[in-house]
């Protein structure tokens, strides 16, 4: 049997959307001050997306919906598409959920999450102990 919308087109010649939708990739780098995560969203837009901040973790969650309608004289189609996805991300370090910013530009996705008391670095030096004498 011969699958029409492998082949993008309806059984009148109609378009028909592709099945199934992606869900988006994600990377997370640590970039000192601060964990950045980048994504990208496929099909998916900025009002469809709902994000749930924690001080060890992030998740996202996405629904979209689409629906296609083609009625003419000879021929009546209805096309619907629903995708979800649900991610929760682990975070290596510590962060203030409240100062968490979300920006969308296009279908990229960029997520800055400042650390929770990122610590200043500090220098350790070590002193040679008299010869003979040893730790108790």
């Amino acid at each position: 049997m011969l699958d029409l919308r492998e082949q993008g087109r309806g059984a009148q010649g109609v378009k028909v959307p592709a099945f199934p939708k992606k869900e988006p990739d994600f990377t997370l780098t640590n970039r000192g001050s601060h964990l950045l995560l980048k994504g990208t969203l496929g099909c998916f837009k900025p009002e469809d997306l709902e994000f749930t901040v924690k001080s060890d973790s992030i998740t996202i969650q996405g629904t979209a919906q689409e629906e296609q309608r083609v009625d003419r004289e000879d021929f009546w189609q209805e096309v619907q598409s629903r995708s979800a996805f649900l991610r929760t991300i682990s975070l290596p370090e510590k962060i203030d959920p409240q100062k968490v910013e979300v920006k969308v530009e296009g279908e990229a996705l960029t997520v800055t999450m400042p650390k929770q008391g990122v610590p200043e670095s500090r220098t350790i030096k070590i002193k040679p102990q008299d010869a003979g004498k040893f730790l108790q």
